[in-house]
């Protein structure tokens, strides 16, 4: 098995994951300029002050070869969302890209979206949240264009893929979603890559699929090595002791609220 902490060298990988750049696409790109890759995958918060595809153009790699998952901060002004290309945007499908089946799933959970979900108040679809509104007050407010819905992943719950893309975590992060193990189980992907939480890291799940946490303008290639280090922390192998990995969690990070973990149910 390959060591998922081997340093990688440029162009060893087919797909490329990139960590949120929140607008530090000049620490990273140089290097997928130098290794090729034959795709790139952008996992959320570009916080794009120019549509992607300009700031891309700087660099002599093709824009057409970066897809993306929108993260919760690509929805924070409605100027970051417009300059994002809705084309290559995998939320919600399964896209061949360079020979591989890639899930993506963009956006974050929201409570006042899924607290319910199960019972008479559950808000399934954007539709059902828009019809909850007064009204003069019907149009989907920008930050929720970030918000995952039930039917999100309902519509990926009936495909088969290789790898799932995200920008919210699974359980395997303190505050990741169990939603997320579920879904992965069943699309039968074999490794899942986030980023959102700015921290590199790999565990595996209890059903064998493979977690890689991708840190903050770093870069992974599609086995989980990384390729390039991240801006927040080094490369971190999880212990698949619960307790112990829960402890290396607090002493990495600051404490924040945690979130429930919602689950869904396939129909």
């Amino acid at each position: 098995m390959t060591d998922p902490y081997a340093p990688a060298r440029p162009g060893e990988g087919h797909i490329w994951f990139v960590g949120d750049p929140h607008g530090y696409f000049d620490r990273f790109m140089p290097t997928i300029e130098a290794g090729q890759p034959d795709a790139v995958v952008l996992l959320g918060d570009m916080d794009l002050t120019r549509p992607l595809d300009a700031v891309l153009a700087e660099w002599d790699y093709d824009p057409a070869r970066v897809w993306f998952v929108h993260g919760n901060h690509d929805a924070d002004k409605a100027s970051y969302w417009s300059r994002l290309p809705a084309e290559r945007n995998l939320h919600g499908r399964v896209t061949e890209i360079a020979g591989r089946r890639i899930a993506g799933l963009g956006g974050v959970f929201r409570q006042t979206i899924w607290s319910g979900h199960a019972g008479p108040n559950r808000l399934f679809t954007v539709e059902d949240y828009l019809a909850r509104q007064p009204p003069r007050a019907r149009k989907l407010p920008v930050r929720h264009r970030a918000s995952i819905f039930p039917a999100d992943i309902a519509a990926l719950t009936g495909q088969q893929a290789e790898i799932l893309v995200s920008h919210e975590a699974p359980s395997t992060h303190h505050l990741g979603n169990a939603a997320l193990d579920e879904l992965g189980r069943v699309l039968g992907v074999s490794r899942h890559f986030h980023g959102h939480h700015h921290f590199d890291y790999e565990k595996r799940l209890a059903g064998g699929i493979f977690v890689h946490g991708v840190d903050m303008g770093g870069i992974q290639d599609d086995e989980g090595r990384v390729v390039l280090a991240g801006l927040s922390n080094p490369p971190v192998r999880l212990p698949h002791d619960e307790a112990e990995a829960r402890k290396m969690w607090e002493e990495a990070e600051d404490s924040e609220p945690r979130r429930p973990h919602w689950r869904f149910t396939v129909e």
